[in-house]
This record gives C-alpha cells, sequence and structure tokens, in this order.
C-alpha cells in the first residue's frame, strides 16, 4: 500500500477513508447543535466548554493528518537528482554484469576465455527499415556492429545454447566500459544511455503497461524509488536489453505475453517521433512464429536482427586449447583435437557447434576422465544424444569439480551428494513451474520470493512470529511501567491486577489500562501488520544519506509529521484521563506521554526515512536481505538508545510522583535502557528487516519439509559457484533453460512441480 496516496485520498481505499470522517464529523456537529437548540442555559455553558476542547481536538488531529500526508508524499524528482541516479545506476549494471559475463561461459568460476561467435545479419527476418550494408559482426565486435544500427534497435536470435544472453550481455558491458574510458568513441544518441538486461519472464500475465513494469523491475532490483526509476524509463536514459522473449509463453502457438511486448515496442515505446531503442534476444523459430501473428507487425518494428551462427571446428578447438593447463589434459584430450582437425565438417563439430554444449562437454570430462567418449557418441541424433549424456552427468561433475567448502577454505566434513543436489534442484525447477502457471516469472529464483514455494505456511508461521514478538513488548511495557524493574513474575501479577482487578492507587486501574491501550496500539499493531505483509520489501542501509541535505530534508518531515501526530494522541489520551478521573488526572500526564511518543517515534520515523536509501546499488541475489537485516539491526539499536535519552530526558523535565527524583537517572540508565533496546530490537526485527525474517522462516519451513536444506544460502551460493546455476539480477536462474527443463520433468519424465505449489 502507498501510504502517501492512502493519506492524501489519492487511493480508492484513501478517498473512502476521508469520505468516512467527513460523513462522522457532520454527523458530530449535527448532534451539537441539536443539544444546543434543545439545552438549557446551564447546560449550554457545559455544552460549549466541551465543544471548545472538542473543536481543539479535531483540529489538532487534521493538521497532524496533514503532516503525516506531506511527509510521506515523494518530493518530486529534480534533474540533479536523475543524473545522480543514471551515474549510479550505471557503476551499478557494469560491476553486476562483468561478473555474470564472466561466468557465462566459464565452467563454474569466472573466466576470461570466451568462444568469440559469430552472427549474420537476417535480410529476410529483418523489418524494412533493416541496413543491407552490414551483413556480419563477431562477438568482440558488437558494440561497433550495434553503433552502425541507425534505429538503435537490435533482434539477436539463435539457437538454444548458441550464446544469445552473452551476445547481449557483452553488447551491455562494452557500451558501458567504452562510455567510461573513451566517451568521444560513442554516438551522440548513445551518450549516458544506460543499457539494462531485463528478463521478460517477469511480465506479469495482466499484461502491465510496458514502462511501468521498466520502472518496477528497475526499482526492485536495484533499490531506487519508484518515481525516480519511472523518470529514468520515462526520459528513455535506460536501454532495455529484454532477454527471453522465446521463454514468456507455453507452445501453445497463441503467444499472448510476447505478443503483447511486440505491440509495446511497436506502438508505445516511442522517444519523440522515432522509435525507442531496444534489444531482443529470442529463439529463432519462435521469432518467426510470433512474425505471422496478427499485429506484430512482423516482429520489432525497424530493427536489425541478426542470427548467431554455429561454431566452427577451428572456434571449438582454440576454446580447447586455451583451457589445457597441464600435460596429462593436453595428452587426453588430443584424440577430440585432432578428430577436429581433420573432419571439421564431422558429427563431433557438429555436435560441439553451441557454447552451452562445448562448456558442459568441458565440465563433464574435465571431471570425469577421458575425453574419448565423445567420439563414440555418433549416429543422425548424436547432438540430441551428448546433450542427453552429459547433462546427466553434470551435477555429478560439478559436486567433484567444485566440492562444498567450509568458510576458512577446507573440505566440509558434511558434503553434498549428487542425489541430494538433484532432489533440491528438481524442487526448485518444480517451483519456477508453479510460479510460471501462476503469472510470475518461470526462471527467477529470487531468495526474497522463495518463501512463496512453502505458500500460506511461511506466512502463517510470520505471522505467529509477529504476534508473539508484539504480545511480548506490550507484556514488558506495561509490567516495567508498573513495577519499575525487570521481574517478569512481578509484571504478572501487574497485569492480572490491571484487568481483573486489584488493590492500588485510586484510578489507576483505569489509567493503566488507558496506557495498555496505548501500548497495544503502538507496539502489537505494526508489529503484526510486519507479518501480514503480503510481500515485503526489503530495506537498504546507506549511512552517509543521512548527512546530505536529501536526508536531512527526509529526517525533518518524517520527524515534523510524528512530532504533530503524538502531541495530537497525547491530547486525547489526556481528555479521556481526566474524564475518567473527573480532573484529577488530565492534561498534564496525556501531554508527558504524547510528547514521549512524537520525541521518541519520531526520530525513529526520521531516522528510517533517512537511512533506508534510494540510490542504485549492485544488485545480486542476496544483497537485499543482507542489508535489510543491517537496516534493522542498526535502527533497533537507535530506536533504543533514543527511547533511554528521551525518556530519562521527560522524566527528568517532568518529574513524575511515581519515580523520585533521586531515582530517576539510575531507573532509566538501567532498567529503561533494557527496556528501550527491548523494543528497538522488537521492531529491528520485525517492521524494519520483515523481508528477511520471512527467508529465515521460509528455510525452516523448507527443512521441516525436507524440501530443500536448512542452510539455504549456503546452498544456492554453492550451487552459482559450481556452475547450475547463474545470477541474473537480485535472483538465480538456472544454468541453461535445458537443465532447467530435465530437472522440471524430474528422472522419471513427469511433472515434478505439482507437488510443491
Amino acid at each position: 500500500m502507498n501510504w502517501s496516496e492512502w493519506w492524501s485520498g489519492e487511493s480508492r481505499w484513501g478517498r473512502a477513508c476521508l469520505a468516512a470522517a467527513g460523513a462522522g464529523l457532520v454527523i458530530f456537529c449535527a448532534i451539537v447543535m441539536m443539544r444546543a437548540i434543545m439545552a438549557s442555559n446551564a447546560q449550554l455553558g457545559r455544552l460549549v466548554s466541551q465543544t471548545q476542547v472538542w473543536s481543539v481536538v479535531v483540529a489538532g488531529l487534521g493538521v497532524s493528518a496533514r503532516l503525516v500526508a506531506k511527509a510521506l508524499r515523494q518530493p518530486p524528482v529534480t534533474p540533479e537528482m536523475l543524473e545522480q541516479a543514471r551515474g549510479e545506476l550505471a557503476k551499478a549494471v557494469l560491476r553486476t554484469e562483468s561478473e555474470q559475463l564472466a561466468r557465462l561461459l566459464g565452467t563454474g568460476h569466472p573466466d576470461t576465455r570466451q568462444v568469440d561467435v559469430r552472427f549474420h545479419a537476417e535480410h529476410e527476418l529483418a523489418c524494412s527499415a533493416s541496413q543491407d550494408g552490414q551483413k556480419s559482426g563477431h562477438l568482440k565486435a558488437v558494440f561497433d556492429y550495434y553503433q552502425d544500427i541507425p534505429s538503435r534497435r537490435l533482434v539477436i536470435l539463435g539457437e538454444p545454447g548458441s550464446g544469445k544472453t552473452v551476445l547481449a550481455v557483452e553488447l551491455l558491458v562494452q557500451l558501458l566500459d567504452i562510455q567510461d574510458r573513451n566517451p568521444s568513441a560513442v554516438a551522440t544518441d548513445l551518450v549516458g544511455l544506460v543499457p539494462v538486461r531485463f528478463s521478460l519472464s517477469t511480465w506479469p500475465t495482466d499484461l502491465q503497461p510496458f514502462e511501468e513494469w521498466l520502472a518496477g523491475q528497475l526499482a526492485t532490483r536495484y533499490q531506487l524509488r519508484l518515481p525516480l526509476a519511472g523518470s529514468l524509463v520515462a526520459e528513455r536514459l535506460v536501454l532495455p536489453i529484454l532477454d527471453g522473449l522465446d521463454e514468456m509463453d507455453p507452445e501453445d502457438g497463441a503467444y499472448p505475453r510476447a505478443t503483447a511486448v511486440l505491440r509495446s515496442l511497436n506502438d508505445d515505446y516511442l522517444h519523440g517521433r522515432r522509435r525507442a531503442p531496444v534489444v531482443v534476444t529470442c529463439r529463432s523459430a519462435r521469432y518467426s512464429a510470433l512474425r505471422e501473428l496478427p499485429g506484430t507487425l512482423g516482429g520489432v518494428d525497424q530493427a536489425q536482427c541478426v542470427s548467431i551462427q554455429p561454431l566452427t571446428a577451428d572456434q571449438i578447438g582454440s576454446y580447447l586449447t586455451s583451457r589445457l593447463r597441464t600435460r596429462k589434459e593436453g595428452t587426453a584430450w588430443q584424440p577430440v583435437l585432432r578428430e577436429l582437425d581433420q573432419h571439421p565438417d564431422g558429427a563431433l563439430s557438429t555436435m560441439l557447434d553451441t557454447p552451452w554444449r562445448l562448456a558442459l562437454a568441458c565440465t563433464v570430462y574435465s571431471a570425469r576422465g577421458d575425453p574419448g567418449g565423445l567420439l563414440r557418441v555418433t549416429g543422425p541424433d548424436a547432438s540430441a544424444r551428448l546433450s542427453a549424456l552429459v547433462l546427466s552427468r553434470f551435477i555429478e561433475s560439478a559436486i567433484a569439480l567444485h566440492p562444498r567448502r567450509t568458510r576458512h577454505g577446507r573440505l566440509h566434513p558434511r558434503p553434498y551428494s549428487p542425489q541430494q543436489v538433484t532432489r533440491w534442484l528438481m524442487v526448485l525447477a518444480g517451483y519456477l513451474a508453479a510460479q510460471a502457471a501462476a503469472g510470475r516469472s518461470g526462471i527467477d529464483i529470487s531468495p526474497r520470493e522463495l518463501w512463496r514455494l512453502a505458500g500460506r505456511d511461511t506466512r502463517a508461521v510470520h505471522i505467529a512470529y509477529s504476534a508473539a514478538v508484539g504480545s511480548f513488548l506490550v507484556f514488558m511495557s506495561i509490567g516495567v511501567i508498573q513495577t519499575s524493574g525487570l521481574d517478569p513474575v512481578g509484571w504478572t501479577g501487574a497485569i492480572r491486577a490491571i484487568f481483573l482487578g486489584g488493590h492500588g492507587e485510586p484510578y489507576g486501574l483505569q489509567i493503566n489500562g488507558i496506557g495498555a491501550c496505548i501500548a497495544f496500539s503502538f507496539l502489537i499493531i505494526p508489529v503484526f501488520w510486519s507479518g501480514w505483509d503480503a510481500c515485503p520489501a526489503p530495506h537498504r542501509l546507506v549511512t552517509r544519506v543521512i548527512r546530505t541535505p536529501r536526508g536531512m530534508l527526509a529526517f525533518a518531515r518524517r520527524f515534523s509529521a510524528w512530532l504533530g501526530l503524538g502531541l495530537a494522541i497525547g491530547l486525547v489520551e489526556g481528555l479521556v484521563a481526566g474524564y475518567v478521573t473527573n480532573g484529577r488526572i488530565g492534561l498534564a500526564f496525556g501531554l508527558n506521554t504524547g510528547l514521549a511518543i512524537s520525541l521518541i517515534a519520531g526520530f525513529a520515523a526520521g531516522l528510517t526515512a533517512a537511512l533506508n536509501a534510494h540510490a542504485a546499488a549492485a544488485a545480486t541475489p542476496y544483497g537485499p536481505l543482507r542489508q535489510d537485516l543491517a537496516f534493522g539491526a542498526i535502527c533497533g539499536v537507535g530506536l533504543g538508545l533514543a527511547g533511554t535519552a528521551g525518556d530519562w530526558t521527560i522524566s527528568w523535565l517532568t518529574k513524575p510522583p511515581s519515580l523520585p527524583a533521586e531515582t530517576a537517572p539510575g531507573f532509566w540508565l538501567t532498567i529503561g535502557l533494557v527496556y528501550w533496546l527491548s523494543i528497538g530490537l522488537g521492531f529491528g526485527l520485525t517492521v524494519w528487516s520483515r523481508a528477511w525474517v520471512r527467508y529465515i522462516l521460509a528455510s525452516g519451513v523448507f527443512a521441516v519439509r525436507r524440501q530443500l536444506p536448512l542452510s539455504l544460502a549456503g546452498f544456492l551460493t554453492w550451487a552459482y559457484g559450481a556452475g547450475l546455476l547463474r545470477a541474473s539480477g537480485t535472483a538465480f536462474q538456472f544454468r541453461h533453460r535445458e537443465l532447467q527443463d530435465r530437472l522440471t520433468l524430474g528422472p522419471t519424465g513427469r511433472s515434478y512441480g505439482s507437488q510443491h505449489d
């Protein structure tokens, strides 16, 4: 929910609440007027006094609501903010994608050796504006090729495993690298353009508007404010590299989602009067089928289509030779190299003519000995048989080449077995199949959303956890206020006396009841909501932001809003307390509590608003969760220290009669410190780090169900390092769709996803 829209009445629920409040106020005023007309002189005097008090209350609440709405409203995006965000995004994308490019063709570790794949312009597939002068290109010069395309629109076609994603990421890295090192070598309309890779499989089934989806992906993956991400897209400062057009729809011939993408690119995604730049990857057969559908204009309009060519025997041999490290390896691979040299158009060259199959063969036979087994795979279906053979051995080979290790680099005493890894990867593949059926991404394994694998169980556990933490905070708050000590047994007796009746000072029951209600509102409700949240978004901690004018403004806006709201609550509490106690305890009590709430809550709200940075960061799968935990811990400790200092200061200034002045400093520096640190950590481990908490709870649910290992982060990180998974922004993906499809079907050939919906 967008709280600024809710408070300002811009959302449907916000308008409904404001309408209800307005109607209630009108009814209240009508009742007061009727009573005034019918009242006697004595009753009229009392009614006037009461009306004056309630008018102050209503006015205070109205001003506070206005301050809160203004504090929550997003500040406008300025050109300076846009330029800063563009620079930060470019650095984050280059850092992230450079590492991914090094892994795409490696065998589970960063590798700078690449097969220099070649591509050729497919003029029969290209649209009418394709460039006849561009015939062919290669991987290492793909940026020069792209610069010669006037429309800045490129479609990369190829067979499965041919290197479409590698070529797209290479273009991305070259563009950013040349912009940084030699801006004069970049065409004018490409200067300042930030290429960002997007996975088209995340396009929702409700066909969300294209630019809105781009902005949402930028905000999620690189932790930008949504208005800022939307401005980057609207100003055409982002070059979308859309990966996987062929992975959006099943093989049913309709392809509604892919067709919607093509229509958006052709009809809506414009830059002035021309089509905006874009790069798309797709399998050749699927793109040909899409071109034949009505309303697609024959594909991406005004785009240059290129088709990646199969690897030649020379390219295969050069890559294999570059990988040989020892004389033993050279001897083992010599028959393969000889066959490639003698029969460049033979069956072996055909079997290894894609980077994916070549990388698979290198991985498997580097771990399992004799590569001469490649020569024994013959027949008309040799390529398919080779893929099935190496895929069946891929996981076992990856485990042999990259055994599980401890944090200190030693072999782990409990290594992963091929059966365990296969079973866990099958669970993840089934989860992706279920996600695709539900309209979400069918290839992205995002740790922050992996809780969906357990479904309602994880949310139920999270709600129970949050309710338990909130209940403890309320129990402790009332107990400490009543007993001025850290005795849980005494807390229980005090709470029993409040709610069941007991002896004490006059009006203690009523006043403590009021305090209990306030504690419930400010402790249990936010904490409980943190578990109920459908999809909690991680926070990101950047301490340098609070020292900037933008950070100080965010702090001041939130602090002033909570200051007004806290004083209004204190006023209401004082009026209620005065009414309950016949004036013995009144506004002084309420304003004391309201001031404490406003100062402490205002400091916490301002701190979290200033520290929750919206600056672009390198996207890694576990980065958002780690930042979320750090944010919760630091803000929780900050709230504890601020609460201790603020409560001690207020108690010293007001000198409450329930606490002798000579014991106030000792009380607030001992019991008060423990109390407020408990409050701060309670909020820190619920409200401010709820994404991390849900992931941890989901990991426990998976382990109880025996679906995934308890150390889920360790397993996914190992699988990434072993080359079974790859990273794409804040998500993991299977190294290749062929591997994912094989694991989805399972060893028996049936779908595995239905068991783990």
